[in-house]
């Protein structure tokens, strides 16, 4: 929502908490600490210095160069691939993280977690994965550009007459 608002020309007002401050450079958004006076003096602030519209095209420009849904994929994707490759954290050190939220706060989170761990452990036990069909991977669209790819050329498409449409097709690299 923030990089939306960025892009009608706004401004940008966040509590500077999780990712929010790389989201954005520093001249597109104000950041106040996560209290309610910090963040109505910030909602002030900005409510004062509104763009005009020459502004705010340049604004929805640089945030146009920015970002395009293509790079966003390609970024995501990054991520999942770290997070995938990174080693797993064991339960009690995700206990002690939840614990440090707050005297209640935590607890309560540490109870939930502690619930789903357990009604994990049911399901697996029910049915274990081995067990558990694995997902097909689906023919792709003829024509339809995917991030970081070409259009499937036809001699790969296959054919629904030859019977090879509905076979899984091996992912571009």
């Amino acid at each position: 929502a923030i990089v939306e608002a960025a892009s009608a020309g706004l401004r940008v007002v966040s509590t500077e908490v999780g990712g929010v401050p790389e989201v954005l450079p520093r001249h597109l958004l104000r950041l106040a600490p996560p209290n309610s006076q910090a963040i109505i003096d910030a909602l002030s602030g900005a409510l004062a210095d509104l763009p005009s519209p020459a502004e705010a095209f340049q604004l929805h420009e640089e945030v146009r160069q920015m970002y395009s849904w293509h790079d966003i994929a390609r970024r995501t994707e990054r991520i999942y691939d770290r997070v995938v490759s990174s080693s797993p954290v064991g339960l009690r050190r995700r206990f002690g993280r939840f614990l440090d939220i707050g005297p209640v706060s935590g607890k309560i989170c540490v109870l939930i977690a502690a619930l789903d761990h357990l009604l994990c452990r049911l399901l697996e036990w029910l049915q274990p994965a081995q067990f558990i069909e694995p997902a097909v991977e689906l023919p792709r669209f003829p024509g339809v550009v995917h991030c970081g790819s070409e259009a499937n050329p036809p001699s790969s498409r296959g054919s629904v007459a030859d019977g090879s449409m509905g076979a899984p097709q091996p992912k571009p690299r």
